[in-house]
């Protein structure tokens, strides 16, 4: 009986080691496109702009690493944005990651404000697609607690 709870124990951990990953393959780059300027009124939300980034991922097993680089031109009155290092998971098909933290300014009804921003992305990989939100968390000033979700999607760059 001893020998068969062994040889079942070493079968299952056998099976562990060969089983191949359940994790999408994500590493390499990616040419994203997301939604820059929203503008929000009765009638709802409604994109001005969509922003392009590129996004660089690296994967060692279920966890993310790499960078975001916004690589469309900033808008009028801000500067240009700093490339942000990434850390996240993978799960399956989908991939969860954080990046920040960055300067953003926000145009309320004319009131400029800048402040510190982190943003949180959620998305699915389907063979070379990605789609998915990111919100971004004001971190600091008058607007400290509020977020805004928006839509990216993009196609890994094969180049």
């Amino acid at each position: 009986m001893k020998s068969l709870k062994f040889s079942s124990a070493a079968a299952f951990a056998a099976l562990l080691i060969v089983a191949p990953s359940v994790h999408a393959q994500v590493a390499g780059k990616w040419n994203v496109e997301y939604d820059m300027r929203i503008r929000s009124g009765m009638g709802g939300d409604e994109v001005e702009e969509r922003g392009k980034a590129r996004l660089t991922l690296e994967q060692h097993g279920d966890s993310l690493s790499g960078t975001w680089l916004m690589t469309s031109a900033p808008p009028p009155g801000t500067s240009a944005q700093p490339q942000r290092p990434i850390r996240g998971t993978v799960s399956g098909k989908t991939i969860k990651f954080s990046a920040g933290p960055a300067e953003a300014t926000i145009n309320r009804n004319g009131d400029i404000t800048k402040v510190q921003v982190i943003t949180d992305y959620e998305g699915t990989i389907d063979g070379d697609k990605i789609a998915g939100t990111m919100t971004s968390h004001a971190a600091d000033g008058p607007m400290a607690g509020m977020s805004m979700t928006r839509k990216f999607d993009g196609l890994r760059d094969r180049s």
